[in-house]
């Protein structure tokens, strides 16, 4: 004899209809929304700052893209995208201070060490900020130094490059002043 275990039934799709609101969904109120607005804000600080960073490390390409040969050839093609990145990573940094603005470290409903946990994170995220802003002026200024010293030694070779010709076409027209007095 087979003996077979009766399985619970589960009572009809009518009667078991969740709620409109999850348990969770009706527990949370304002000051879940303010926490999840807190969490969201500190995601989006944090793609901000490795946006800043992005932007820093094409700023440091360019720079070295400065350093080959013919540099002074491109220079307005690189000028151009090292002032793009600049620009985009002011905005999204002045994006990200104000994100870190709108983080809400003091919500009611929140234990002191959560408080404290977000506090350090705001905090966190600012220092990471002004470290980012400020390799960005460094590699912005460092480009420029850059930029400058090809510009410099493009004008040397162009100056040396014009006196050599000049030189060349008064040697020749001294040569050709000597050949006349020679057969004069």
């Amino acid at each position: 004899y087979a003996r077979h275990s009766e399985e619970p039934r589960s009572a009809p799709t009518s009667a078991r209809a969740t709620p409109l609101l999850s348990d969770t969904e009706q527990r949370r109120g304002p000051d879940a929304d303010e926490q999840n607005r807190s969490a969201d804000g500190q995601r989006r600080a944090q793609e901000a700052l490795q946006k800043i960073q992005q932007h820093v490390a094409e700023i440091q390409k360019q720079t070295q893209q400065l350093n080959a040969p013919n540099a002074s050839a491109s220079i307005d093609k690189t000028r151009s995208k090292v002032q793009d990145a600049v620009k985009a990573a002011s905005d999204i940094d002045k994006e990200a201070r104000a994100l870190l603005q709108g983080i809400v470290a003091d919500t009611k409903g929140i234990t002191l060490q959560e408080k404290t946990l977000r506090e350090a994170k705001k905090q966190k995220l600012s220092e990471s900020l002004d470290r980012c802003s400020n390799a960005l002026q460094a590699a912005f200024k460092a480009y420029e130094e850059r930029e400058v010293k090809v510009q410099a030694d493009a004008q040397r070779a162009r100056a040396i490059e014009s006196s050599a010709a000049s030189t060349a076409c008064a040697a020749l027209s001294r040569q050709s002043g000597m050949a006349r007095v020679i057969r004069g």
